[in-house]
């Protein structure tokens, strides 16, 4: 017999509470533990930065909180399946609902004599743009933060190899403030599309509200809204068009205007010829050997496998 939908609520809220609670408290002991891992073992006089010795002690002391975390769990699946809620059908993200509905605004009304009308679809336009332009600066910000991160990575006198934790400590500094403000940029545009993203369904169902009023619908086309897309769009169908003239007696541009027809399986034969070139450079100048003894020396001498 099956508890009732309060009882079954009441139930998942407490387990989900208290699961939640002692989640956060065991992955703040596995951190622990791993922080006195690096620290005991580089601290170590005897010239070994880690023994296995060390990191099985500190292990077996989480072996319990481990072990009750697992049972906790198990007891979920247990009381999901006992306690049953009725599944609600998910809502529809609003960002969603918006496109939808832009598809059902006929073109006609972009030059309405109606001065609201005109300024709900410069209204649109406007927000449309206003968000690819924060994307496109956001996306800057990472392809930056990722160039300042490889150059970094890549020049030697970084890693002295004398303070390992003053390495870290750098490397964090230098690397993570790039993370947190593409996270931060993502996260911030994000908020603002769905805010944006209401707004313009206020507009969008006015457009829709006047064209049924006018007996209009999309058989004269879908309503255009401006966007950076469409600009950049235009340019490379002007640049097709440029080159299926100039083919005819051209073979440079006939060789370009296969490539971009091509395009797709062009870009993926150039991304793995890159990648070959990189391995073997790698190869070359003694990287891959170089990674090979990382490798070899942590799972050796951290993880404890040797």
């Amino acid at each position: 017999m099956r508890a009732n939908e309060k009882t079954s609520k009441t139930v998942r809220l407490a387990y989900g509470s208290l699961f939640g609670v002692y989640t956060v408290l065991t992955g703040a002991l596995i951190i622990w533990q791993a922080l006195d891992i690096y620290f005991r073992g580089s601290l170590n006089a005897d010239g070994i930065i880690f023994t296995r010795q060390n990191v099985l002690e500190s292990i077996s002391r989480l072996s319990p909180a481990l072990w009750l975390w697992f049972s906790l769990a198990v007891v979920g699946f247990i009381l999901w399946e006992v306690f049953s809620v009725k599944e609600k059908l998910p809502r529809l993200d609003v960002r969603y609902t918006l496109h939808i509905l832009k598809n059902r605004v006929p073109r006609s009304l972009a030059v309405s004599k109606d001065k609201s009308l005109r300024e709900s679809y410069k209204f649109i336009n406007s927000e449309e743009q206003l968000l690819e332009g924060l994307w496109t600066c956001c996306i800057c910000v990472g392809v930056a933060g990722a160039v300042y991160t490889i150059a970094y990575l890549a020049n030697p006198s970084n890693f002295p190899k004398a303070d390992v934790t003053a390495e870290m400590l750098n490397m964090v500094k230098n690397v993570m403030p790039w993370v947190a403000a593409t996270l931060a940029f993502a996260c911030g545009i994000c908020v603002y599309e769905g805010q944006s993203a209401k707004k313009q369904l206020v507009h969008v169902k006015k457009l829709i509200a006047a064209s049924k009023k006018q007996g209009l619908d999309c058989e004269d086309g879908k309503a255009k809204f401006t966007t950076y897309k469409d600009a950049v769009h235009r340019f490379f169908s002007k640049i097709h068009k440029n080159l299926q003239v100039k083919a005819q007696n051209n073979k440079f541009c006939a060789f370009l205007l296969s490539l971009y027809k091509h395009r797709i399986e062009v870009a993926r034969i150039t991304a793995c010829c890159l990648a070959a070139v990189f391995i073997i450079v790698g190869i070359v100048n003694g990287s891959a050997r170089d990674l090979l003894l990382k490798a070899i020396n942590i799972c050796t001498e951290c993880i404890g496998l040797g």
